[in-house]
């Protein structure tokens, strides 16, 4: 994306995953921003990682997605209403000070499968 910012002579400014581009016009910003919506979804496209990384980046959204609900009884409470045993739930939200134990946990996979994170615009990664 960089590089075809700079091929078309556009001012940007980038800092982890933000990006400001500068232009003089509405009109202008209009058109870089269709381009960069249709750069965006060719790259989307085209990434392709290792089927290990695709299993870590699983796990630590599943690990993030926990991480969010901050209290055990918050934890216990929704992995029940996604069905998981009262057992399960319990020892999962026993761990929540280190929720990668937690979300490496088998009986994670089922209430918060792949297809929730794509329900949630997750983009899926392809694997090798």
């Amino acid at each position: 994306m960089d590089k075809e910012l700079e091929r078309r002579g556009h001012r940007f400014a980038r800092y982890a995953d933000e990006c400001n581009v500068y232009v003089r016009s509405k009109r202008t910003g209009e058109r870089v921003m269709q381009t960069l919506v249709a750069l965006f979804a060719e790259l989307r496209l085209q990434v392709n990682v290792s089927a290990r990384l695709v299993q870590w980046l699983r796990r630590r959204l599943r690990a993030i997605h926990l991480k969010h609900r901050k209290r055990g009884s918050t934890v216990f409470r929704e992995l029940r209403r996604r069905g998981v045993s009262a057992l399960v739930a319990a020892m999962a939200a026993r761990f929540t000070g280190n929720w990668w134990r937690v979300a490496g946990h088998a009986a994670l996979h089922l209430p918060l499968p792949t297809s929730y994170f794509d329900q949630l615009g997750v983009p899926r990664l392809v694997a090798r």
